[in-house]
């Protein structure tokens, strides 16, 4: 689960910040905060995101599990905007009901001076009905302007579900920040270094649940026994001068988050952000950091597409028979899985001695390499070479999901690549010395072919 520090301080700079439960942001003497952008800030107890307008000051803030605690100085305001149009209760003023969201602004009176402090609790008491108020006594005055940025999808088996799309304008010198978010407790956020763009460069992250017919076809895609977990898939796109930007001269990096119950039935040590490939329609997996402490996903890429996060589903407990107890169809069932263990075994003992023996499950006996073989390919072939890179532990091309021992594919993409330059190192003074050359390349040539297919006994 996630842990949060119970105070910090933190600023604005142009874009919107997630402020989640538990976290006091604090100004001391008489300098206030001020929000220089639209911020969300989440409430957990009840599920409700307010928003606070760019331009509100107050000299402190506490986000609770369902309501928020602030102190204002003489002469500051703020803003709060309920995209799901509730009653926000406030002691100094009342919510104002619209046919889209409901606002409430807090200001104080008093211009002369700091020569007091107002505190006020802001909760939520209910729906609000458009052309009407409620939810508090007296104040007002003030305010900046709101931006809506909520967009809302309804279906006929589901509950309306919200999600707020992130966008936010990155520049070639100092870069930028977009954050969209779900109703579920799921963010995606994208991180955009300096350098990465040549010219000022509009980045949007947009989230569609996976319900919606628009993104079908990219759930059919993901592989039997895996699940896009959070319910939504995450369409990252940019422009720049009308035309669209599709790749970055420096990596940029995706984190994305999850809550315990969107992974119910999910390996937690399975998860990838993984990013849908048009040409091969499936999902490719990046390489990922999980922090499972703080339910966060972390990855690098160098082009926008579709992003989702992947996990492989929990394997059924299997019920355990003693063997006076089995049938004689469940006894030679379990004689044909002890004698596959024994071939892993034997297999596996062959390779410590550095020998296939020609023999590797999986690859057809009488296949053998006759074509060259590089990235951005797709064939039978490289099905086959990723299960033989994958039947030494030195050359895998990846240890979970997609691409690892049994979750092979036909795409030669970069995880292949990495796992063939490791291939031809390992077996450098064959593959490599004959060349000339002293690093793999990646490239399945004559020389690899070869050292394959001696590996299959050809």
């Amino acid at each position: 689960m996630r842990k949060y520090i119970a105070t910090i301080a933190f600023v604005l700079i142009g874009f919107a910040l997630i402020v989640p439960s538990g976290v006091k942001a604090v100004v001391s003497g008489h300098d206030d905060l001020t929000f220089d952008a639209a911020t969300n800030l989440y409430l957990p107890g009840n599920g409700y995101y307010l928003t606070v307008t760019s331009g509100s000051e107050v000299q402190e803030l506490s986000v609770g599990s369902t309501q928020l605690t602030l102190n204002l100085l003489d002469g500051s305001f703020i803003t709060l905007t309920s995209s799901d149009k509730k009653v926000m209760t406030s002691s100094l003023a009342t919510t104002v009901c619209g046919s889209t969201n409901s606002t409430l602004t807090i200001s104080t009176s008093d211009t002369s001076g700091f020569s007091s402090v107002y505190t006020d609790t802001i909760g939520i008491s209910g729906d609000c009905v458009p052309g009407t108020s409620g939810g508090g006594g007296g104040g007002g005055g003030g305010g900046g302007e709101t931006t809506e940025t909520t967009t809302t999808t309804e279906t006929t088996e589901e509950p309306t579900i919200t999600t707020t799309t992130g966008t936010a304008t990155v520049t070639a010198a100092s870069g930028g920040q977009a954050t969209a978010i779900t109703s579920g407790g799921g963010e995606a956020i994208v991180n955009i270094p300096g350098g990465a763009v040549s010219a000022d460069t509009t980045v949007t992250v947009t989230p569609t649940a996976t319900t919606e017919s628009t993104v079908s076809s990219f759930v059919a895609g993901v592989t039997s026994g895996q699940s896009v977990v959070g319910g939504f898939v995450y369409n990252f796109s940019a422009e720049s001068g009308g035309a669209a930007v599709t790749t970055f001269n420096n990596s940029v990096t995706i984190t994305m988050t999850y809550t315990e119950a969107q992974i119910a039935g999910i390996d937690e040590s399975t998860l990838t952000i993984s990013y849908w490939d048009a040409t091969t329609q499936s999902w490719i997996a990046l390489v990922t950091t999980v922090d499972t402490a703080n339910n966060t996903l972390t990855a690098t890429t160098d082009h926008f597409t579709y992003f989702a996060i992947i996990g492989e589903e929990e394997a059924a407990v299997e019920e355990v028979i003693p063997l006076s107890q089995m049938t004689a169809t469940q006894l030679r069932a379990k004689i044909a899985e002890l004698l596959q263990t024994i071939l892993k075994l034997q297999a596996a003992l062959l390779e410590l001695k550095g020998e296939t023996g020609g023999v590797i499950t999986g690859v057809p006996s009488f296949f053998s390499f006759t074509s060259n073989l590089k990235q951005g390919m797709s064939s039978t072939d490289v099905k086959y070479l990723q299960i033989i890179l994958n039947f030494s532990s030195d050359t895998m091309v990846a240890t979970t999901g997609v691409g690892s021992s049994g979750h092979e594919t036909n795409y030669f993409g970069s995880l292949t690549k990495a796992a063939v330059i490791k291939f031809q190192e390992k077996y450098a003074s064959e593959v490599l010395t004959p060349g000339g050359l002293s690093k793999g390349t990646g490239y399945v040539g004559s020389s690899t072919r070869a050292k394959l297919n001696t590996l299959l006994g050809k």
